[in-house]
């Protein structure tokens, strides 16, 4: 890894660690960051610092989705993203990534001592955008959400990362529909994380990193630990949103 990313991630890690809306951060060493927001998502972020292809794209996007995370891609915008002001005729795999992300993507730049991560907005349809840089992101708006595609071989609908999703959807050009889940029964979901049914938001985030340090795929390459992962998400996301709203 380059040393300008190097100096990115742990700005970024020490940003996410102060976050208001981070209740834990897992940090490789290396070109991911996994944070747990507040509201029980789990978003990887992905430091991209040379050329991605669309396979390898789809692949990061599956991987995390089947697990439960979303997604967030940070690129190096010098080498990767296109130049504010440009008319940009989209590449591969931003015809696939754009329209998922509502018309943004994030970068990263290092200038000195100074690093920034910002959005740099695709604006217009089609293949051809005009390319926009936003200011420095609000750690505070990190969030994650599902999305549906209908790009080939990226069709379905998968969980997608970043720091723009209070904005309004419908002035994108991509219409979302977000899944409106049945109520889920409680009392199992305390089973899956191996607690009793009066348990507190401390002892459910306790029971989650302890399952999670057992079960995570970038650790625990044994069959049906994915899925295990997946279960382990889900209650502790559901537990979570119960918790806060009993608090009320």
């Amino acid at each position: 890894m380059r040393f300008d990313t190097h100096k990115v991630r742990v700005q970024l890690v020490n940003r996410l660690m102060a976050a208001p809306n981070v209740d834990d951060l897992w940090d490789d060493g290396a070109d991911s960051i996994i944070a747990t927001l507040d509201n029980g998502k789990v978003v990887v972020v992905h430091l991209i610092e040379t050329v991605i292809t669309f396979p390898e794209m789809r692949d990061m996007l599956k991987s995390n989705t089947k697990a439960g995370f979303y997604t967030l891609f940070v690129f190096w915008a010098d080498l990767i993203l296109p130049a504010a002001g440009d008319h940009y005729p989209l590449d591969d795999w931003m015809r696939a990534l754009v329209p998922l992300s509502r018309g943004t993507l994030f970068g990263y730049d290092v200038m000195g001592q100074y690093v920034a991560v910002f959005p740099v907005h695709f604006d217009g349809i089609g293949p051809v955008r005009h390319i926009r840089y936003g200011d420095d992101i609000d750690i505070a708006q990190l969030d994650g959400d599902v999305f549906a595609s209908d790009y080939p071989d990226l069709e379905g609908t998968w969980r997608v990362a970043g720091f723009n999703f209070r904005a309004d959807p419908a002035s994108d050009e991509t219409a979302y529909d977000r899944p409106r889940p049945d109520p889920v029964p409680i009392n199992p979901l305390y089973v899956v994380l191996g607690l009793k049914a009066d348990a507190d938001v401390a002892a459910v985030k306790a029971a989650y990193r302890h399952l999670a340090r057992q079960y995570h795929p970038d650790i625990n390459r044994s069959p049906g630990a994915t899925e295990k992962m997946q279960a382990i998400n889900d209650a502790y996301y559901h537990l979570m949103q119960h918790l806060r709203t009993e608090k009320k």
